[in-house]
Order: C-alpha cells, then sequence, then structure tokens
C-alpha cells in the first residue's frame, strides 16, 4: 500500500514510515504487540527491530527513521519489508543473493 503511492508519484510522509514500522513490528511482534508486552515475541524482537529501524535510517544518511529525507522513505519501506528471521533467530535482512 506504501509502495504503491510512491509508485503513482505521491510523496511518503514520516507517517508512512511510522505506518511502516507499525506494520513491520506486528508482522514480528503479533497483531496486538501494543498491548502485549509480556509476549515472546514481543520480548525476542522488539528491541532487535528499533535496532533495525535505527541502522537501515543510518545507512540511508540518517540517526532516525523519522528524519528520513523524502527521497529515502521508499527505500527505507522496501527495507523494513524485506526484514526476515534468519537461521539463528534474529532479524536480519535477506541473504545476498550470491
Amino acid at each position: 500500500e506504501l509502495m504503491e503511492k510512491y509508485l503513482e508519484g505521491e510523496e511518503l510522509t514520516e507517517e508512512d514510515i511510522r505506518a511502516c514500522m507499525h506494520r513491520t513490528r506486528q508482522r514480528f511482534e503479533g497483531e496486538d504487540y501494543k498491548e502485549n508486552t509480556d509476549s515472546e515475541a514481543y520480548k525476542k524482537y522488539h528491541k532487535q527491530l528499533t535496532s533495525q529501524f535505527k541502522q537501515i535510517a543510518a545507512v540511508l544518511g540518517a540517526d532516525k527513521p523519522s528524519a528520513l529525507p523524502a527521497e529515502m522513505r521508499a527505500a527505507f519501506i522496501a527495507e523494513c519489508d524485506a526484514l526476515i528471521i534468519d537461521e539463528n533467530g534474529f532479524i536480519a535482512p535477506p541473504p545476498a543473493p550470491y
């Protein structure tokens, strides 16, 4: 949905970045992660995701996701959408294709 907005030529906003992070947290921590902070998934993945979000933003030139320049927001969303749980059970970018 967010990428469709981008592809249709609309500028992605800070609100879109927040929506992306929320959706990513729901994917790994569960739909109810905000209310269910005692869940195993929340405990296991919440700090990892916070770290990933900051790391992705840093690679794209910002100190935090909300500070991303408009032209980097689509790249941030794509990186978040690509995150996986690796063979060691950690959240990570997908392996390189080679």
